[in-house]
C-alpha cells in the first residue's frame, strides 16, 4: 500500500502488488492508519458519529483523527460509495485531510509529518 500526500490536502492510497483485500472500510481504513502511524503520525480510527458528529449512525462511516484533534483523513464521498469497495475494483482511493469543523488543511503545517 503506497499512501501519499497531494497538495498536502488529499490523501492517495494505492494499492501495490501483494497487497492483501480488505473486505470493510473498517479494515482498510485501519490497515491505512497503521502504515502512516509507522510513519510518524499518532491517529486513531473512530465512527464518526460515536465521535460526536452528526453524521452517519453506529457502524459507519469511519474516519481517522489526531489523537490531538488537530486535525482528521476521511472518505468525503461516504455517501455514495464503499471505500474498500472502490479501493479493490479500482486500485486507489482519494481522501481528504481537514480540520474536525471541515475545513481542507495541510497537514504537514500541523504535524510536521507527511
Amino acid at each position: 500500500m503506497k499512501i501519499e500526500f497531494t497538495s498536502n490536502i488529499n490523501c492517495v492510497v494505492t494499492r501495490e502488488e501483494g497487497d492483501r483485500k480488505f473486505y470493510s472500510e473498517g479494515a482498510l481504513l485501519h490497515a491505512i492508519k497503521k502504515a502512516l502511524n509507522d510513519r510518524g503520525h499518532d491517529l486513531v480510527k473512530r465512527i464518526m458519529a460515536k465521535d460526536g458528529h452528526m453524521v452517519g449512525g453506529d457502524t459507519g462511516p469511519h474516519y481517522l483523527r489526531d489523537r490531538k484533534r488537530r486535525y482528521c483523513i476521511w472518505d468525503d464521498a461516504y455517501a455514495v460509495r464503499l471505500l474498500h469497495e472502490t479501493y479493490k475494483a479500482e486500485g486507489r482511493v482519494v481522501l481528504v485531510c481537514s480540520t474536525l469543523d471541515g475545513l481542507k488543511v495541510d497537514i504537514t503545517e500541523l504535524c510536521g509529518v507527511n
